[in-house]
């Protein structure tokens, strides 16, 4: 399984366009369900629509509140404008020049670039998207890196399969909406531990371009 992968790293891009209508098929969110759960994590499609609402709703609020948090926008401003060379950061080319979802809907966090969202304007009808949610049984490290491992697969396997992805954690980093994902919409023991926005490229949308990754030596310790 990780080999049939392998050949997406170099493909999987955060798409924070809107995505278009087409519906995502029941199957391809099972595959991607089973990809989680080969690595001790499941994975949540809300399709309901009332419990769809909700999470819109718990989404837009962790958004407003950390919007209001002291030195986050400040923060969100110099991830998005690093200098040359830095070799991380989110480029103003990767960010859409209009936002994933409606104003205030929490999707669009980050500030607009210069990447065009669709050949058209698109109305707020056309995004035919599904909200995922990635959980785990427990809460511990290692659920967590288990949370992580299974993210990467089904990040690689939706690439694979040809669809657009985003994650969203921002509903997962205020305490009380994270509760509330976990007990009002999910209504699962489980503790959810992110978010990941399941779609459709528009049709002859243009290429997303590749974020600066930082050196090996940058980020890995060797032993000694």
């Amino acid at each position: 399984h990780d080999a049939v992968l392998f050949g997406a790293i170099e493909r999987r891009r955060t798409d924070r366009r809107r995505f278009c209508e087409l519906p995502v098929h029941s199957t391809l969110l099972h595959a991607l369900a089973v990809r989680a759960a080969e690595l001790g994590a499941a994975l949540h499609p809300v399709t309901e629509e009332r419990a769809r609402a909700r999470l819109d709703a718990a989404l837009a609020e962790a958004a407003a509140h950390q919007h209001l948090a002291l030195g986050y926008t400040t923060e969100l401003a110099i991830w998005t404008h690093r200098y040359a060379g830095a070799r991380d950061g989110i480029p103003a080319d990767s960010l859409p020049c209009l936002g994933a979802g409606p104003e205030g809907s929490g999707l669009g966090r980050f500030p607009r670039g210069r990447l065009a969202s669709t050949p058209r304007r698109p109305s707020p009808c056309d995004d035919g998207a599904v909200l995922t949610v990635l959980t785990t049984p427990g809460d511990t490290t290692l659920d967590r890196l288990r949370a992580g491992e299974a993210a990467s697969a089904v990040l690689l396997e939706a690439t694979r399969m040809g669809l657009a992805t985003m994650p969203l954690s921002q509903v997962l980093e205020v305490p009380h909406t994270r509760r509330r994902l976990r007990l009002d919409i999910l209504g699962t023991p489980d503790h959810p531990q992110l978010v990941i926005r399941v779609g459709w490229a528009p049709p002859n949308a243009a290429e997303l371009p590749p974020t600066p990754r930082r050196r090996l030596e940058a980020v890995l310790i060797p032993p000694y």
